[in-house]
């Protein structure tokens, strides 16, 4: 029947005999309903319907464009741990008599040590009794003579003196962690270049992959406490030490425990994992770990590494060197002579990272245990040691992952439902209104089409016509 109308150029007779048959609800109703109050209200029902579906599924996609994630929460207590990595200093990042048996000229008596403590309370113990006989620094971190950073390694302390041994122990057998300790530089708190050693790092070695044993083991690290020899009178009686991933470098002195020389300590250790999503997704992070093995093992593992290693950049780019007391990421670079412009360095470094995607934090839970000699060892010159052991067996791993909110399979669902919801149309009724549609276009291009070949046709039968003579000969004549 719909060929026949479409055959006899009935075009709108067609599109009303399409909608009648339609499969939308309220579309039949409405073309098959004679009264013209009725007709209004259903056409009105099916406007707000047609209003609210469009309305719901352009919130959604808003939405849905944002990206947002939710968060999985997994806790675990494993059977095999990751073996972390150690990061041991000294308070005393120069000794005091390698300084000024090189630089006797910036030590004392050639210095007067009351007017700089007078002038520098922070590096000056009060209640440190002074003789002219003995020689020490007496200038500031920015009067540094300019050494590099090996010329200053010399002047701290070695790797043999400050640990002693790193051995794994469990029920059974004891053994020796035969680890090598890779030197790291960094700042301390009294401004001093100062020689940090990290035990089990994988920095410069990206092919290396992490060992593993059973949490029920242990590893203790025996470390040298003496302090004495020290550059500044007010340089702490303390250690620090940091646990931390093996992909990082870190300055124990920002992120770190302090050791009291001759006390032990147990570090029960825990993990915490964070999983992020990177853009477009709100969490917006940064792959720091594939940015670290591009960079052949160095770089930043996280945002607050990042703007630090932002900072440390920007200063050489401006002043060729770094201010010890700003810039905290570990570094071999040129010590300034001079405050930096912490105000530059922020404005430029603020907005410049993003968090990772992937963040692993280690954390620890710390007993202090006071040994049989523990004493005060700063102005002690006999032999003291601590040992710090690291424990697993209460260790915790809590991963918090980030997923998308809505999945792409979901976005057919959740649209699928306002369709039903509002105009009640299932898959069925979709492919109906394709359709009709389709068939709409065509007979509407069909009906247009004809009417502009009649009307071509009228144009030429208009201006020319066929005429024959007496003869019975035709001619074509044009008006």
């Amino acid at each position: 029947m719909l060929r026949t109308v479409v055959k006899r150029h009935n075009w709108r007779r067609a599109i009303r005999l399409l909608l009648k048959r339609s499969l939308v609800t309220g579309i039949p109703e409405l073309m098959a309903t004679k009264s013209l109050p009725k007709k209004v209200l259903r056409f009105s029902v099916i406007i707000f319907c047609l209003f609210s579906f469009f309305y719901t599924t352009l919130m959604f996609l808003m939405s849905y464009w944002k990206y947002p994630t939710v968060m999985d929460v997994k806790v675990e207590y494993p059977d095999y741990v990751d073996i972390p990595a150690v990061t041991v200093c000294s308070s005393n990042g120069i000794t005091a008599t390698l300084f000024c048996n090189m630089y006797p000229t910036l030590c004392t008596p050639h210095k007067n040590f009351t007017a700089f403590c007078q002038e520098n309370l922070y590096f000056c113990d009060t209640n440190f009794d002074y003789f002219s006989n003995i020689s020490l620094p007496a200038i500031t971190p920015y009067e540094l003579p300019p050494m590099d950073r090996l010329q200053f390694k010399a002047l701290g302390n070695k790797a043999k003196h400050l640990i002693e041994s790193c051995v794994v122990s469990n029920s059974t057998m004891t053994f020796s962690c035969h680890l090598t300790p890779l030197w790291i530089s960094v700042i301390d708190t009294m401004g001093l270049p100062n020689n940090c050693y990290a035990l089990n790092s994988y920095i410069g070695n990206v092919s290396r992959r992490p060992y593993q044993f059973k949490s029920k083991n242990l590893v203790h690290i025996k470390i040298n406490t003496v302090i004495q020899d020290t550059f500044y009178t007010s340089a702490p009686s303390a250690f620090q030490i940091a646990v931390h991933s093996p992909r990082a470098t870190v300055n124990p002195f920002k992120r770190g425990h302090s050791i009291k020389p001759c006390y032990n300590y147990y570090f029960y250790i825990s993990k915490v994992i964070n999983e992020l999503m990177p853009y477009p997704y709100d969490t917006n992070c940064t792959d720091y770990m594939a940015l670290w093995e591009a960079r052949g093992g160095y770089g930043p593992l996280t945002r607050t590494q990042c703007r630090e290693e932002c900072s440390l950049n920007v200063s050489l780019e401006d002043e060729g060197c770094v201010d010890p007391f700003y810039v905290s990421y570990p570094n071999e670079a040129k010590i300034c002579n001079h405050p930096a412009n912490a105000r530059l360095y922020f404005s430029k470094c603020r907005n410049a990272c993003s968090r990772a995607c992937y963040r692993e934090d280690l954390t620890a839970v710390v007993e202090e245990h006071a040994s049989l000699i523990a004493t005060n060892a700063k102005q002690n010159a006999h032999a003291c040691s601590s040992i710090i052991t690291l424990a697993f067996n209460r260790m915790e791993v809590k991963t918090f992952s980030y997923y998308p909110k809505y999945q792409q399979v979901e976005l057919f669902g959740y649209i699928g439902g306002y369709l039903g919801v509002f105009l009640g149309i299932s898959l069925v009724a979709v492919s109906d209104v394709l359709e009709t549609f389709f068939v709409i276009v065509k007979i509407a291009g069909n009906y247009l089409w004809r009417r502009k070949q009649k009307k071509v046709e009228s144009m030429t039968k208009k201006y020319y016509s066929y005429h024959a003579d007496s003869r019975g000969n035709f001619r074509f004549t044009i008006y």
